[in-house]
């Protein structure tokens, strides 16, 4: 993702606000495509019964947890984040009036 982007959606998030729930949304074919690849691993030690679909299984769980922490922590310190941030800066990188 570039920075133009980046910056349009932080735009987004500063309008909208940054709730769990919103990051999940954007996130939802990443978090569909782990939750097919859990499915394709606990149905492979179904059928074969080797521990390694089990450990596969685990790995994507793992990661889908980790990205939920994530999404969590981040919109808990947004309020912060929003004050912080130089959001006349964000604007004009947005607009392409500013290169990074």
């Amino acid at each position: 993702m570039n920075a133009k982007r980046e910056c349009k959606l932080l735009l987004e998030n500063q309008a909208k606000g940054l709730t769990i729930l919103r990051l999940l949304n954007r996130s939802k074919r990443l978090f569909g495509f782990r939750i097919i690849l859990i499915a394709l691993s606990f149905y492979g030690f179904n059928i074969s019964g080797q521990v390694l679909f089990l450990v596969a299984g685990g790995i994507f769980i793992g990661a889908l947890s980790q990205d939920l922490g994530w999404f969590w922590k981040i919109s808990k310190s947004w309020k912060l984040t929003q004050r912080i941030i130089d959001w006349e800066k964000v604007r004009l990188i947005a607009n392409g009036e500013f290169d990074l």
